[in-house]
């Protein structure tokens, strides 16, 4: 597609897809998709319009800097292509500064939420670098399809952002932290990455082809060619798992994998790890391939939970056995449906393939490419195909007390029956509730139990860590030191401490 009625179609369906994203706009704002033609032209008109925008700027110059550095690749690509959207009323440049202005109206004057698109800037600045380089070679025919799809992909990113101003989303994290997690921002972004990505290995053939003369050695040229087309092929697999998770699932628990890791003290747990119970269920030879850990409120479970989805992580590098996990958690109980819970496991599954599994690949043929949702009996099915085809798949289920009893039920019934396909070893944590495990032992049968506490030498290693903040005539009173350590562990009685240290 590179024909300019094909390119007008391209720009015309991204820009219907950021109307439908966005709310209504009345014929005033409509027009201003065509009159801002500048950065500078968007500046003036809010500074006339929002008088809360340029008492921020007047105190903060950065933002408008932020923004011209941006959108400057943008302003030279839109001239570029625009004949071939001539059709439109709607140049390029002027859409996505419409879009931006919309951004900045939206933040009605709260500081914090221009502080937020600031970093938005920012981290667009980092895919619009890439951009430079077209501008710098001309656009290549070939490449004004690919471009209209940056343009679209950015249309999005801003009306996410947009969305989310209105939402007071932002106010849930800060600025930076909301461009990673948020999940809607997350994918637009992650869809605009795919698009840089897929074109990288074309610009390498281009700067290639343009800087080296002719008499290039044979040799020399195909080692370049095999360079790039392994590059094409990776990106476009990339590209194709990207589109294959967002179909399975939006859920997605690594986020909150990497913060319980971080928080977590270091070097703590090995006892767990070391145990003879956990070293059977993990090579195997624990009855129905199941481990039931509980403990005390405050006992570590979650931390122990992440703990062992690390180990058994790094055990799964070599890519023939894999590791899916689950974290419940009661304020989250709406969104914790079987279908949503079965359907995060087989997109971790999927992730931590070196390729796309082919039943994924038919699955989603199957449902007109990704128009159809799956069902949970075939989220099921291809939890167990996928299983198939790895030498163990170890699932880690956290916090089963704080998830929906008839949820949880129907989750390990339906685990129950992969288990009877493939190698599939489940952990489960929960706080000592009888109803509970009554249900575990009803759907698996009767498991090998470990109790999740705090060993005295984890809190005495947290004590240890924490020792540089103490005041100094503890600090310096090693013996001192010793006994409040003592008590500290004396009074944990198993779980973790849960008090500051640092007034000690």
């Amino acid at each position: 597609m590179s024909e300019p009625e094909d390119i007008s179609e391209l720009w015309e369906d991204a820009l219907d897809k950021y109307e439908k994203m966005v709310p209504e706009r009345s014929r005033r704002d409509r027009n201003l998709f065509i009159t801002l033609k500048t950065p500078e032209a968007l500046e003036e008109h809010l500074d006339k319009s929002e008088k809360s925008f340029k008492l921020f700027r007047s105190k903060h110059g950065k933002l408008t800097s932020r923004l011209k550095a941006c959108m400057k690749p943008f302003m030279a690509l839109s001239d570029m292509i625009s004949a071939a959207v001539s059709a439109s009323p709607f140049a390029p440049a002027a859409t996505v500064l419409g879009a931006v202005c919309f951004v900045l109206k939206a933040a009605d004057g709260v500081s914090e939420v221009y502080a937020w698109i600031e970093e938005l800037f920012d981290k667009l600045r980092d895919f619009t670098t890439r951009l430079d380089e077209y501008v710098q070679r001309g656009l290549p025919k070939g490449f004004r399809d690919k471009i209209i799809e940056i343009f679209g992909c950015l249309l999005e990113i801003l009306a996410c952002a947009e969305l989310a101003v209105k939402d007071g989303r932002w106010k849930k994290y800060a600025a930076v932290l909301f461009l990673g997690g948020d999940e809607r921002v997350k994918t637009a972004f992650d869809k605009l990455a795919g698009l840089f990505q897929s074109e990288q290995s074309l610009v390498i053939a281009i700067t290639y082809a343009t800087n080296q003369k002719m008499d290039k050695r044979i040799e020399e040229i195909g080692a370049m060619s095999e360079a790039i087309l392994d590059a094409t092929n990776k990106a476009h697999e990339e590209e194709a798992r990207r589109k294959y998770m967002s179909w399975i699932s939006n859920i997605d628990f690594s986020a909150q994998q990497s913060d319980n890791l971080r928080r977590k003290q270091a070097n703590t747990g090995e006892w767990f790890l070391e145990n003879p119970i956990f070293a059977s269920w993990v090579n195997g030879s624990a009855p129905s391939g199941g481990l039931f850990c509980q403990g005390a409120p405050g006992a570590g479970k979650t931390t122990m939970s992440a703990t062992v989805i690390d180990y058994l992580s790094r055990l799964s590098s070599t890519g023939v056995s894999g590791v899916a996990y689950i974290y419940c958690n009661y304020r989250s109980r709406t969104e914790q449906t079987l279908y949503n819970l079965l359907s995060s496991l087989l997109r971790h599954l999927v992730q931590i393939c070196r390729t796309v599994p082919r039943c994924v690949v038919d699955a989603y043929d199957q449902s007109n490419r990704g128009d159809r949702r799956l069902t949970v009996q075939e989220c099921t099915d291809l939890i167990a195909s996928v299983c198939k085809e790895l030498s163990v798949v170890y699932i880690v289920v956290d916090a089963v007390d704080e998830c929906d009893e008839n949820v949880s039920r129907n989750l390990f019934k339906n685990i129950r029956s992969i288990q009877k396909q493939a190698n599939l070893r489940l952990m489960m944590t929960s706080r000592f509730i009888p109803a509970i495990q009554e249900m575990i032992e009803e759907e698996l049968g009767v498991l090998p139990q470990l109790e999740v506490q705090a060993s005295d030498e984890d809190i005495r290693q947290y004590f240890a860590s924490r020792q540089p903040g103490f005041k100094n005539f503890l600090k310096n009173d090693k013996k001192l030191c010793a006994l409040a350590c003592d008590k500290v562990v004396e009074a944990a009685a198993g779980m973790y401490v849960i008090f500051s240290l640092h007034t000690l």
